[in-house]
């Protein structure tokens, strides 16, 4: 499969490339260790985000031994045929994001299937995203792909104007609950994002102009 996740996709289907393998879980490992203080100042205590045994004082090659352990492909295959049913159902669906002038939706994604780590995230500049199938059921794999895909589309806005983690997370939402409310879960925000709410509310649908509002709350 052929994808161009350098430029934005005006026509045409949207393209999955789905893939897990031993040498990318050790990779997630290690990244998922270097980010456990900022999980744990963001999120709290998590589950499932590491192999049995695994912690911050273990070695690679006992890292390496743990994820062989756990890495069985039938875990993940199951995961690749839905999610490829699922998509022919749902990829059209992304077609009314075009409408919106300053989101970025690309002609393909890559979608990494992992056992560790949060239950999604993603790669502005690839368009990868990375999903837990220990954290998140083939029920709601959609939802967070979608999640994730809203999150890439965004980020040169987040980006410019220096929008901060959780404003981001809830703007994410917002987009998510107006155009796949029947795929995306809302999350529990603890901080308080109301002025996230009210530039929506103003000037969605464009983004742009959302995003100028936020970096000015910011910043005052």
């Amino acid at each position: 499969m052929e994808t161009e996740n350098s430029r934005e996709n005006r026509e045409g289907k949207i393209e999955l490339d789905i893939s897990f393998s031993l040498d990318q879980e050790i990779k997630r490992v290690n990244y998922t260790l270097g980010k456990l203080a900022w999980y744990r100042e963001n999120y709290g205590k998590l589950a499932n985000i590491l192999p049995e045994g695994v912690g911050e004082e273990t070695t690679e090659d006992e890292i390496t031994q743990a994820v062989e352990r756990e890495f069985t492909k039938d875990d993940y295959n199951q995961f690749v045929e839905y999610i490829n049913e699922e998509w022919k159902k749902v990829a059209g669906r992304l077609e009314i994001l075009k409408n919106l002038s300053a989101f970025n939706l690309l002609a393909g994604y890559s979608i990494f299937l992992t056992k560790y780590g949060m239950g999604g995230s993603y790669d502005a500049e690839t368009g990868e995203v990375v999903v837990n199938i220990n954290r998140v059921s083939k029920e709601k794999i959609m939802g967070v792909i979608i999640h994730e895909i809203i999150h890439i589309g965004i980020e040169h806005i987040i980006r410019a104007h220096n929008i901060e983690h959780w404003s981001k997370e809830r703007l994410v939402d917002l987009i998510g609950e107006k155009y796949f409310a029947d795929l995306v879960k809302t999350q529990n925000i603890k901080e308080d994002v109301e002025v996230v709410d009210e530039a929506f509310n103003e000037f969605f649908p464009d983004l742009e102009a959302v995003g100028l509002k936020l970096g000015e709350k910011i910043d005052l």
